[in-house]
């Protein structure tokens, strides 16, 4: 017997223990796309016994929010197993220095004249300014 009941003797009670649960653990087998997971869903019985269904139904994810370093925040993924959405990439851009050397003007010219960089009227870009001898300005 399964179940607790009095005795007729008051002052003895009987109990008895539960039976153990011999029923085998049924496992949810279907297969749901991405984002959904196989549930039992009870079905209206119309002559019982009538033993839930396996259903897909899309998952529920907890609806924390996580702060992103950037100040953004991101939900859970529910096609990712609830993992967070990734934060937004902020890595900063890359600005490379000017590795560009420095051009020398390196013309000979004659006392009181100096190399400079003349612009030239272009025709086909790009076109890099020509070097000059020009008379020194006194300043």
């Amino acid at each position: 017997m399964c179940h607790f009941f009095p005795c007729p003797d008051i002052t003895h009670m009987c109990h008895f223990f539960p039976c153990p649960d011999t029923t085998p653990p049924v496992i949810c087998d279907l297969e749901c796309k991405p984002g959904e997971e196989c549930k039992f869903e009870d079905v209206v019985c119309v002559s019982p016994p009538c033993d839930p269904v396996k259903v897909c139904s899309p998952v529920r994810c907890e609806e924390d929010l996580r702060t992103c370093p950037d100040g953004s925040t991101v939900g859970r993924n529910p096609e990712h197993m609830c993992h967070f959405f990734p934060c937004p990439d902020i890595t900063p851009p890359v600005i490379c220095p000017d590795i560009t050397p420095p051009v020398i003007c390196d013309l000979e010219c004659k006392p009181g004249e100096e190399c400079k960089f003349e612009d030239v009227v272009c025709v086909s870009p790009p076109c890099d300014p020509v070097k000059v001898c020009s008379p020194v300005r006194c300043e």
